[in-house]
């Protein structure tokens, strides 16, 4: 199991006050036991009379071929053969019982440590949950253990119930810091889980998808700390519907502040990254320029129950690093910013076409492209000085910012123009 992704829920008058996970150790088992004793010594009484009998045994086959035949008196024979003949059966019997009786005792012996070793446990059952809880009246109390295990695996199988759906746009992430009462906490060398306070926060979705490199979309809650407590720096689990999504770190958060928490992966938007096209057109008879003009479809599907906003697709054109080569954007139009006039109050259209950005710097504003779609430059949002205003556009990078109802389908089109020489290589897109 994630020892990290371990946490314990309480439903009943108690409050949980501390939660602490620990290798279980188990109580030794006993080595021996009287009966064990009595059977090992039985046992051992029993392998020396066995190797008796066998020693006797030899010993009489040695004495019959030891006697010299030719100087014996033939009268005396049949009886010496006689005798032999009821010894050495005598010994056969007693080596076959012993033998017997030693295999059937080592059975009980193995048997018997067998129950002193006691049933054989789960060796995947090493954790062991101590948990504290506090209550100010008697009642009922139900503790629910829930933890995350690597390396699972299942298959689809469905039971389809009806039920009233209901809808909200806005997210709620809570993160769970009160101490009701006093606490004491071990000083044992052992992390302990202590709730300080519950907080409960607004948060804003957003989607991104870069289709060039992956056609998913990212979810991410952005978080506002409407509290009055500063959030301290640490690890963060991150449960979705009650399902434990991944792990995430918090950054030191000031009040009124906001951060960005990753949710993982939504399926449910589904981003087409449609094969490039490409078409080579000249201006003229005379023309020592070749002109081509690529477009990249994509096609982005929202299979949601409700709309959604903030879904941002990120794409990027090639950036000519040859003055006798030039990129052009032609679908959306999206210009390089002109900032002759940056910072300076007394320039309308320069205030008129800026907007100010969450850092407070004046960008170029986002291009209208269809109902519910605007086109920039990607990173306007990030800027925070008037040198990166500049260097907008530099690297090709352009986004949009699309909201799409339930349902609902978009296609965008990315298109530039790549204008080269007749002697240059040809141009294959990139």
């Amino acid at each position: 199991m994630d020892q990290q992704s371990f946490r314990v829920e309480g439903r009943g008058v108690a409050t949980i006050h501390d939660v602490t996970l620990a290798t279980a150790e188990r109580p030794p088992a006993p080595m021996t036991s009287d009966k064990l004793q009595a059977l090992e010594a039985d046992h051992g009484r029993t392998v020396k009379a066995l190797a008796r009998a066998e020693k006797a045994l030899s010993s009489l086959q040695r004495y019959l071929t030891s006697l010299d035949f030719q100087h014996l008196d033939v009268t005396k024979l049949q009886s010496i053969v006689d005798n032999y003949d009821a010894a050495a059966e005598k010994l056969d019997d007693k080596v076959t019982e012993l033998e017997s009786k030693k295999e059937k005792l080592e059975k009980e012996i193995e048997e018997e440590k067998k129950a002193l070793a006691g049933p054989k446990g789960n060796e995947k059952l090493g954790l062991k949950a101590t948990i504290s809880v506090f209550a100010d009246a008697e009642g009922e109390v139900e503790i629910a253990l829930i933890y995350a295990v690597a390396n699972a695996t299942w298959c689809a199988q469905y039971d389809i119930r009806h039920r009233g759906l209901q809808v909200s746009s806005k997210g709620n992430i809570t993160a769970t810091f009160s101490v009701p009462g006093l606490m004491t906490i071990p000083s044992d060398n052992v992390a302990h889980k202590v709730t300080i306070v519950k907080l409960s926060l607004d948060a804003t979705m957003e989607w991104v998808s870069v289709p060039k490199s992956d056609a998913k979309a990212h979810l991410k809650a952005v978080i506002k700390n409407a509290s009055e407590y500063t959030l301290l720096r640490g690890p963060a689990s991150v449960y979705v519907d009650g399902s434990f999504i991944s792990r995430s770190d918090i950054p030191p958060v000031s009040p009124e502040e906001t951060f960005d928490c990753p949710l993982g992966l939504d399926p449910s938007i589904r981003v087409t990254y449609h094969p490039l096209a490409k078409k080579l057109s000249q201006s003229g008879f005379m023309s020592r320029t070749r002109h081509y003009v690529f477009s990249q479809r994509i096609t982005i599907h929202n299979t949601k129950p409700l709309a959604i906003d903030n879904l941002t697709i990120v794409d990027q054109i090639p950036v000519s690093e040859e003055s006798s080569i030039t990129v052009k954007v032609l679908s959306p139009p999206l210009s390089l910013p002109d900032l002759s006039a940056t910072g300076t109050a007394s320039s309308n259209s320069t205030l008129k076409d800026t907007k100010e950005n969450k850092l407070g710097v004046r960008v170029p504003l986002p291009i209208k492209v269809s109902h519910g779609v605007v086109a920039q430059r990607d990173g306007v949002d990030d800027v925070n000085s008037d040198d990166g205003v500049e260097n907008l556009g530099k690297d090709g990078k352009l986004n949009w910012v699309c909201s799409l109802p339930s349902q609902g389908k978009l296609t965008l089109t990315l298109q530039w123009e790549v204008s080269a020489p007749l002697t240059s290589v040809d141009i294959t897109g990139f």
